[in-house]
């Protein structure tokens, strides 16, 4: 489970890959298996901190992330930690949405249309691996990729 977890991240499929890494952690707490999770590196640490970010939060979890390596509490140090790191643009539209501005707003400040804002807001969406701007905006501050 912990390996088709990793698989379903890397297809991009992260909703697949909390789902299967939750299942995997209720497996896994009754006897603290936690070398399984650990020994599978910093695509592992991504995926447990996404999972805590979206709120998957269990005690074993909270411990796992206790027992990453010091060099693997850092991983999502910025953009470079995602699969496909958002674009120039997609940062700014994402500055955008955190600071409260509509579709609109973001279409005139930014000089594009509406609908070119909507395909960078799904593009936002797909790479970070969430469905609202409230999750987004949550994700990019882990992240630190906007202040």
């Amino acid at each position: 489970m912990v390996l088709q977890a990793l698989a379903f991240q890397g297809k991009h499929a992260l909703a697949q890959a909390l789902t299967v890494l939750e299942r995997a952690l209720a497996l896994a707490e009754p006897e603290r298996y936690i070398r399984v999770f650990l020994d599978e590196g910093e695509s592992m640490a991504r995926l447990l901190s996404q999972a805590q970010a979206h709120h998957l939060g269990t005690v074993f979890l909270n411990e796992l992330l206790t027992a990453l390596p010091k060099r693997s509490e850092n991983v999502l140090p910025d953009s470079q930690s995602l699969i496909e790191p958002l674009s120039e643009r997609e940062i700014q539209v994402l500055k955008r949405i955190a600071g409260g501005d509509s579709n609109e707003e973001i279409a005139a400040k930014l000089i594009i249309s509406i609908k070119t804002v909507k395909r960078h807001i799904s593009n936002i969406y797909a790479k970070l691996g969430v469905k609202t701007r409230t999750q987004a905006v949550a994700l990019a501050h882990e992240l630190k990729l906007i202040e």
